[in-house]
């Protein structure tokens, strides 16, 4: 098996690593989408793109074709959008209160939630095990 597609909404990783390591969100939206709010189940801690700052940003909020980028990585931090081929920074569009996520030792649990649109946007989730050593 090369890969699997999971349509649930809720989704568990399993971090092995020695240290605290960041992940890698990507967002692909295939219709519109408000206000994204991703959830760490176990931590309650939540990531939040605010779309109506973005539609002022740029012209729409969330869209069919958009892809959005977050890297919560440490020292990399940053969250882009790409739209028809131009890539941006959105960071301004992240709700004040947004946790940057941190995978701990252990299962870490994820969910995603929108006023609307949420069968529209198409998440996946990445990250690195990090080991502490020499």
């Amino acid at each position: 098996i090369l890969s699997n597609v999971n349509s649930t909404r809720e989704k568990s990783i399993y971090y092995d690593g020695d240290i605290e390591s960041g992940l890698l969100i990507r967002i692909k939206a295939i219709g519109s989408a408000e206000h994204l709010s991703i959830v760490n189940l176990d931590t309650r801690e939540s990531f939040k793109i605010d779309t109506d700052k973005l539609q002022k940003m740029n012209g729409n909020g969330i869209v069919a074709g958009d892809e959005i980028i977050i890297s919560t990585s440490e020292g990399n931090k940053y969250v882009r959008m790409n739209r028809n081929g131009a890539s941006s920074s959105i960071l301004n569009c992240i709700d004040i209160q947004s946790n940057w996520f941190k995978l701990k030792k252990g299962y870490n649990r994820f969910t995603y939630f929108c006023e609307t649109g949420v069968s529209n946007l198409e998440i996946q989730l990445e990250h690195k095990v990090v080991y502490e050593g020499v």
